[in-house]
C-alpha cells in the first residue's frame, strides 16, 4: 500500500521538479525532491484518497476485514464473496494509476465499482496529472497562454472519452 503512495508521488515529485527548472530563468537546482515527495502524499494524495474512499464506502463498496461472505444466489445454492478493506486500497490505485485493484481485474469487479457514480468518480479521478499541469504550469510561468493550452488539450481527450463511453456500452 505504502508503494502505491510513493509510486504515484514520485511522478508528481519530477513533474514539480521540471516544472520548477522551467519556470525559473536561470537556476543551478530545481528543488529538493524528498520535499515535493513528502508534499505529494500528504497534502494531495492522502486527502483526496480519504475523500474518495468515504464516498465509495457510501456507494456501498466493501470496506472491512472479513474474509468471506457466505450468500445465497438466485439458484437457491450458496456462494463465496471476497471481501476485505476494498474501499480503502481502490482510491490510491486510481489516484495513482496503479492498475489491478483488490479483486485483480481493474475496476470491473462489482464490488470494486458498485454504481455509475462511481464508474464517473473513476474517470473524474484517472486524468487528476494531466489536468493538474496545466494550472501548475500557469502558476510557475505566470503566463495563461501555457495553462490554457494544457487545459483545452486535456478537456479535449476527456470530452471524447467520455462521448465514447456514453455510445460504447456502460463503459467497462
Amino acid at each position: 500500500m505504502l508503494f502505491q503512495f510513493i509510486t504515484a508521488a514520485t511522478g508528481m515529485a519530477a513533474m514539480a521538479g521540471i516544472m520548477k527548472g522551467m519556470a525559473a530563468k536561470s537556476t543551478k537546482t530545481i528543488g529538493n525532491f524528498w520535499k515535493f515527495l513528502v508534499l505529494s502524499c500528504t497534502r494531495v494524495l492522502l486527502p483526496l484518497s480519504l475523500i474518495v474512499g468515504f464516498i465509495l464506502i457510501l456507494q456501498g463498496t466493501p470496506m472491512g476485514f472479513d474474509v468471506k461472505l457466505e450468500v445465497q444466489t438466485m439458484e437457491g445454492q450458496t456462494q463465496l464473496v471476497s471481501q476485505g478493506p476494498t474501499a480503502a486500497i481502490v482510491p490510491i490505485k486510481q489516484l495513482g494509476t496503479n492498475g489491478g485493484g483488490y479483486f485483480g481485474c481493474n475496476s470491473s469487479h462489482p464490488l470494486e465499482n458498485p454504481t455509475y457514480l462511481t464508474d464517473i468518480g473513476r474517470m473524474l479521478v484517472y486524468p487528476d496529472y494531466p489536468y493538474g499541469n496545466g494550472p501548475c504550469t500557469w502558476f510557475l510561468h505566470q503566463t495563461q497562454k501555457d495553462g490554457l493550452l494544457y487545459l483545452r488539450r486535456n478537456a479535449f481527450c476527456f470530452s471524447c472519452r467520455c462521448l465514447h463511453q456514453c455510445f460504447a456500452g456502460d463503459g467497462r
